[in-house]
């Protein structure tokens, strides 16, 4: 709560000084990561293990709405017709070199784990966006192949990964602006 209150009133701050019209919003990794220490965790069942993935889930969809609605408010008291680019969440690189930062186990069992975390937070993003004309860019689209060039570490981009989503999103913006 604290980071998105310090994050809507940069936002407004800058709505007051100058209306915006497009949105970029990129939430829910940092939320993924504040859980991985369950990749440790040994539950007793499979049962037990989903209902802890979705018990998390939940609460991301909580947090997810409120900070939309928290958006919603801030950006549309100032600016008109303001477009959203809404990005969901991309599955991590597991198998890159420079894991040093970010100590993700590389198994196909920590893999998969991973990608069923990400495909649960990605499901609450689309659910929030499906009943308005806020298009989900798949980001596991832009990372599908796992190129490792893409990634600075296993959840970072690089360069190389930044410069291709900014072309992705400028091309977006273009399009809706015309």
């Amino acid at each position: 709560d604290n980071v998105r209150n310090t994050q809507l009133k940069y936002l407004a701050d800058a709505v007051k000084k100058k209306p915006i019209s497009d949105i970029i919003l990129s939430v829910g990794g940092n939320d993924l990561l504040d859980c991985a220490f369950l990749l440790g965790e040994k539950p007793k069942t499979v049962g037990q293990a989903l209902s802890v993935i979705r018990e998390y889930q939940q609460t991301f969809a909580e947090s997810y709405a409120k900070t939309i609605e928290a958006i919603d408010d801030t950006v549309y008291e100032y600016c008109d017709n303001v477009r959203w680019h809404v990005c969901n969440i991309y599955y991590p690189c597991l198998d890159h070199p420079n894991n040093n930062r970010f100590p993700i186990p590389n198994s196909l069992e920590v893999m998969q784990a991973c990608e069923l975390a990400v495909d649960a937070y990605n499901q609450v993003i689309t659910k929030a966006f499906s009943a308005f004309p806020k298009e989900v860019i798949d980001m596991n689209w832009v990372f599908w192949n796992k190129r490792k060039t893409f990634y600075a570490n296993p959840i970072e981009p690089s360069s190389e990964g930044s410069r291709q989503l900014a072309q992705i999103l400028k091309s977006r913006i273009d399009r809706r602006s015309q």
